[in-house]
């Protein structure tokens, strides 16, 4: 008589293996089935441009974002859970983000009078 490891009703004890993937999933959470991971984008302030990337991803993904200005604006940094001013950069999706494109406004250039 064959013997199994993994004892348990029928063959191939299922009911153990069972019982031993619910104590794997217990003790190391992160490797259980991966959810959506989403990733909220803003800019500040208002207008001052665009962000691409946002979106629902796939726990572990890595996405591509990028901050464009809006004519008389230009990108300052990244602010929330992406710091820097790396532009276009990444970001890993182990969690649901949010991040913030900073702009500051241009200084319009300087008008000159000519008198003759």
């Amino acid at each position: 008589m064959k013997r199994s490891l993994l004892r348990g009703t029928g063959r191939g004890g299922i009911t153990g293996l069972l019982l031993v993937l619910m104590l794997i999933l217990t003790a190391f959470p992160a490797y259980a089935v991966a959810g959506d991971r989403n990733l909220t984008t803003s800019v500040n302030p208002e207008g001052a441009g665009t962000v691409s990337g946002g979106g629902t991803y796939t726990q572990g993904d890595i996405v591509n974002v990028e901050a464009i200005a809006a004519a008389g604006w230009t990108f300052s940094g990244w602010s929330g859970d992406l710091t820097g001013a790396v532009n276009p950069t990444t970001i890993t999706m182990n969690g649901n983000k949010s991040i913030t494109a900073n702009f500051v406004e241009v200084p319009p250039p300087p008008t000159y009078t000519l008198t003759a």
